[in-house]
């Protein structure tokens, strides 16, 4: 057991780049959303790509550059920017990844992670999905020399 805890302990930087969503659903007959994605890692640390606008199916291409152990779960969170400020109307959908299971946090690589969006706890349906490149930084940030 200690071993597992030892190895858990491990935190690298790890680089999300949010690429892209296809195919989200389109909740309303003469509009299409403003997509944006919210990152949280373990709950806690968050970041947020920019909305665009009128699309089904956004490219993004942003990079987030966060902290993460072999435990960490990211959730990317999928919105609509004209809705989200209307509670539970503005939801997309989301995944819930674990990182160990696509790259390894103590060597280091990448992935791309591809999933279909879910729902949360309500019942508005969801369709689409979700691309994420993962890519783990090895070795520690060195300090900085002056």
């Amino acid at each position: 057991m200690s071993d597992a805890t030892e190895s858990d302990g491990v935190t690298r930087t790890l680089r999300i780049t949010v690429l892209a969503a296809d195919n989200l659903y389109k909740r309303e007959l003469f509009r299409l959303p403003d997509p944006f994605v919210v990152i949280t890692v373990d709950g806690a640390q968050t970041q947020t790509t920019k909305a665009l606008k009128r699309t089904l199916s956004p490219y993004w291409n942003e990079t987030f550059s966060v902290k993460v152990k072999p435990s960490s779960v990211i959730t990317a969170q999928v919105f609509d920017q004209r809705k989200f400020k209307k509670r539970g109307q503005g939801f997309l959908g989301v995944i819930n990844v674990q990182v160990s299971q696509h790259v390894n946090v103590q060597t280091g690589g990448e992935a791309m992670v591809t999933q279909d969006l879910k729902n949360s706890n309500n019942s508005d349906p969801v369709q689409g999905r979700l691309a994420l490149q993962f890519n783990v930084i090895a070795e520690p940030a060195a300090p900085e020399e002056e």
